[in-house]
């Protein structure tokens, strides 16, 4: 009895509607949205000639891609997390500001053009509107990145709106005209102050954000169980707690590693990785990829060495340099006297003489802003895997003329790292790499030998077979294929 021959559901010929078997079809056509079995030849022409009306495309992949949706426990855990509402609001009010400089700038500039090419008394009532409005606008704008309070940013849209009463309370409209002249001026100089202020901590704000992002919002704990693990908010570690890390999770705080070994990132998001063991320190958003530990935690929350970078400017005042304590009360404080002086210049002098103080104290905020180099260093530093506890360490660590630094582990690797690979010829670029790594099985412990089996792995090599491998002392290692090509890792003199 012969066996039964294999068989397949039926299909309809995509040009003439005949049934096909996918097994049997005599033209098949692989089209990026599947295959289609036809008949003969000519239905394969007439298909590509586009009589497609049999053409069914319930069976077509989408192409569109499909949403992963969410599932019901990371629903629950997305909603059970804690969050800081300050940087939630802070969130918020950075999107709904976003382009109050511009706004603010282009007012300034109008109000400016409107008073200098017409003369006219209502277009003088029309600039004082615009300078307040202009005004009203820059008091929206918020400092951020410097150490200034929110009165600071108030004092110059307070300074543009005495000035322009002023500018009104003048009675010849000559005097009017040109009083808002330099008032809308002034603005102008707040505005674009604002404005570069606003871009330049534009990137301060993205690069602390995208630091931020690699802290988990969770973390696991051991329990009573060896093989089980409760999960918490990472907000709730305190020190001296455990936290178990899996692959391909993040360190959710700082801490020694206790028990278990792997791979892990030197830093969070790193190029390069590390094998980290029992009494190492990890670093919190650290990535683990191969491998678990589990970590006694150091530091955590606002302690940790991530969340310090990012607000380097806002640490303890005994935490900053001098100068910068010095700017911190100034900008601080200013108020104290600020609000005593406008009002005795607003008495004595009128609006005007108020105007002219308030538009120049706000040079108060390019001392506070002298800071901020200081934590873009911080920033910057803390993506290259440097982190300062304090401006007074980043500032100190400027000065010093000298450094000694272990080279090994520090600015090396401590070990032979393959940077990269080319094929000169024509063969694959995985084939060389798999041939090299299975030849240097041969130096089995040797540093330059694990660094190419290491390479050949992390890239893909396909794996390989050779025969006859050889130690050439200070010269690399031969071998020869399966197919009796030979193979040459090493240096020139083997060539």
């Amino acid at each position: 009895m012969q066996p039964a021959r294999p068989h397949l559901p039926s299909q309809p010929c995509p040009a003439c509607g005949r049934a096909v078997n996918p097994l049997r079809a005599r033209r098949v056509l692989w089209l990026q949205d599947g295959a289609r079995f036809l008949c003969d030849q000519a239905c394969q022409l007439r298909f590509q000639l586009g009589e497609r009306e049999f053409d069914a495309p319930v069976g077509r992949p989408s192409e569109r891609a499909r949403v992963e949706r969410p599932s019901i426990p990371e629903l629950v855990r997305e909603a059970t997390v804690t969050r800081d509402d300050a940087t939630r609001a802070e969130g918020e009010s950075s999107r709904a500001g976003q382009y109050d400089p511009i706004l603010a700038t282009g007012l300034a500039f109008l109000t400016l053009a409107l008073l200098l090419l017409s003369p006219g008394r209502e277009v003088v009532w029309l600039g004082a509107f615009l300078v307040v409005l202009c005004a009203a606008v820059n008091a929206r704008i918020p400092l951020r990145n410097i150490q200034a309070t929110r009165s600071l940013s108030v004092i110059a849209p307070l300074g543009l709106v005495l000035a322009s009463v002023a500018a009104l309370m003048a009675t010849d409209p000559e005097t009017q005209r040109w009083s808002l002249v330099g008032a809308s001026v002034a603005a102008v100089a707040v505005s674009l102050r604002n404005w570069l202020h606003a871009s330049f901590s534009a990137s301060l704000r993205s690069a602390a954000a995208s630091l931020r992002g690699t802290l988990p919002r969770s973390a696991r704990i051991p329990t009573g169980d060896t093989s089980a693990y409760e999960e918490v908010p990472a907000a709730s570690l305190r020190q001296g707690d455990l936290a178990v890390v899996l692959e391909d999770e993040l360190a959710p705080a700082d801490g020694v590693i206790e028990q278990g070994s792997g791979l892990a990132l030197r830093f969070p998001n790193a190029a390069q990785s590390r094998a980290y063991a029992e009494g190492d320190f990890m670093l919190a958003g650290t990535r683990v990829l191969e491998g678990a530990v589990t970590v006694r935690v150091r530091r955590t929350g606002q302690e940790c060495g991530i969340v310090r970078a990012v607000e380097l400017g806002r640490r303890m005042q005994q935490e900053l340099a001098a100068a910068s304590r010095l700017r911190f009360a100034v900008t601080h404080w200013s108020w104290l006297v600020l609000a005593p002086a406008s009002v005795a210049a607003l008495i004595w002098t009128g609006p005007a003489g108020a105007a002219t103080l308030l538009l120049g104290v706000p040079t108060l905020a390019l001392l506070a802003s002298l800071d901020v180099p200081l934590d873009a260093g911080a920033l910057a530093s803390a993506r290259r895997g440097m982190f300062f506890g304090s401006s007074r360490a980043l500032r100190d660590a400027g000065r010093a003329s000298t450094t000694a630094v272990l080279l090994r582990g520090s600015l090396t690797a401590g070990e032979p790292v393959v940077q990269q690979a080319h094929s000169l010829g024509e063969t694959d670029l995985a084939r060389v790499l798999g041939l090299a790594a299975a030849a240097e099985r041969a130096a089995e412990d040797h540093p330059i030998a694990s660094a190419v089996r290491r390479y050949a792995e992390e890239h893909g090599g396909a794996s390989a077979t050779v025969r006859k491998q050889r130690v050439r002392e200070g010269l690399g290692v031969t071998a020869v294929t399966s197919h009796g090509v030979p193979v040459v890792v090493g240096r020139r003199q083997l060539l």
